[in-house]
């Protein structure tokens, strides 16, 4: 497989049990069925064991990258 946008051979990387595929490139990534949900099952058990109520620089999640839908291509962040 290739990297639609650029034609890059994606690397694979293991995130919390899940493999994903992304193009070193472009930093395009690809999830396999099921494994986005296995993501979304990770980040909500995270969120529950953050403390309530801290908004200050140490408990505040750190910003993350903007995914968009390429309609030609996938997703992209």
């Amino acid at each position: 497989m290739k990297c639609p946008v650029d034609g890059n051979v994606p690397q694979m990387t293991e995130r919390h049990g899940v493999e994903v595929d992304y193009c070193p490139e472009c930093r395009g990534v690809w999830l396999d069925h099921g494994e986005l949900d296995r993501v979304a099952d990770h980040a909500m058990a995270a969120d529950k064991s953050r403390p309530a109520g801290g908004n200050d620089a140490k408990t505040r999640p750190k910003k993350k990258a903007r995914v968009v839908p390429d309609r030609s291509h996938g997703w992209r962040g």
